[in-house]
């Protein structure tokens, strides 16, 4: 099989992954004039994004490299502000930022099927930095407040160490206790942000409170009539229609994945439950005086995965 037609092989299947047969799009919040004020993206935000903007990698707009941006920041500024802020008061994204050029990243060094590429999504630049000032400007403050501490992913000064140190010191403080051992629980959801089903986390993102609806029908539109296509090299397959899934590699991504597992809580007040994205772990404390609640725990994990329209990945659940 020739180089283009495997890639266009590797298309089909995460195009595939990223489907919903049975796709029911989110319903739009309600505008009142009288209550919602049309969020408003100032000038001096996009100069200082564009005049700012690290080395980044290009998209679909192979043809407009990051310096582009940087260098003619002045002069684009005025034409980037008032396309933003026309996306912002009709609630729509422009269909050609709506594209994504897919890198199919090997998770194993022999690969033997498909399911071992993970999908990396490079999507236009100037559709990145318009995220970029919706999660600083709008969402950043009210997801902060409404996401549980038990989020160690996407944050400052957050990683696997702190999740891992902070475990260690229930852990041993129940150890030096009055339990015997501590039995951990280790879930891994299956293509979980390709799967994650938009009316669901649109559902969840809706009750968030102090989120501006406004906001809420352009995070809708820009999930819906996403296109995505292979590219490796110089080989580029065609773009394809999704329905399903949040990007990786896109900005607001994470943070709609994060809303999505927010409501995954331990049902005992004994057990300790953290989560690095995807990765969940929920520790219980067995001892004389403490009941060993993992099987209840397990079955919570079940029903919540179920009701969010996900898949635990068995082979790396235990």
């Amino acid at each position: 099989m020739n180089p283009s037609s495997l890639f266009n092989v590797n298309n089909t299947h995460f195009q595939s992954i990223n489907t919903d047969i049975n796709y029911v799009e989110p319903a739009l919040l309600e505008i009142l004039p009288e209550l919602h004020k049309v969020p408003v993206i100032h000038m001096i935000s996009v100069f200082k994004a564009l005049a700012h903007m690290k080395r980044t990698a290009t998209g679909p707009d192979d043809r407009l490299p990051f310096w582009f941006w940087k260098e003619y920041a002045l002069e684009l500024t005025p034409v980037i502000t008032h396309t933003l802020n026309v996306s912002l008061v009709s609630q729509q994204v422009p269909k050609i930022w709506k594209t994504a050029n897919v890198r199919p990243i090997p998770k194993v060094t022999n690969i033997s099927a498909l399911d071992q590429l993970r999908p990396i999504s490079v999507t236009d630049i100037i559709m990145r930095l318009f995220e970029r000032l919706i999660l600083d400007l709008e969402l950043r403050k009210p997801v902060s407040g409404f996401l549980h501490s038990d989020q160690f992913a996407y944050k400052k000064d957050c990683g696997t160490e702190t999740a891992l140190l902070y475990n260690q010191h229930f852990w041993m403080r129940w150890l030096d206790g009055h339990s015997n051992f501590v039995r951990v629980l280790s879930s891994v959801f299956s293509k979980v942000f390709d799967s994650v089903s938009h009316r669901v986390v649109i559902d969840k993102l809706k009750k968030v409170p102090d989120i501006n609806p406004y906001i809420v029908n352009w995070v809708i539109d820009f999930l819906k009539d996403r296109q995505q296509r292979v590219c490796v090299g110089k080989v580029k397959t065609p773009f394809l229609p999704v329905n399903r899934g949040v990007p990786q590699g896109t900005v607001l991504g994470p943070v709609l994945f994060t809303i999505m597992v927010n409501d995954i809580r331990p049902t005992s007040q004994n057990s300790l439950m953290t989560k690095y994205a995807d990765d969940i772990a929920c520790s219980i404390p067995v001892g004389l005086n403490v009941s060993d609640s993992a099987s209840e725990e397990v079955e919570n994990i079940k029903v919540r995965a179920e009701e969010n329209l996900m898949k635990l990945n068995l082979s790396k659940t235990n």
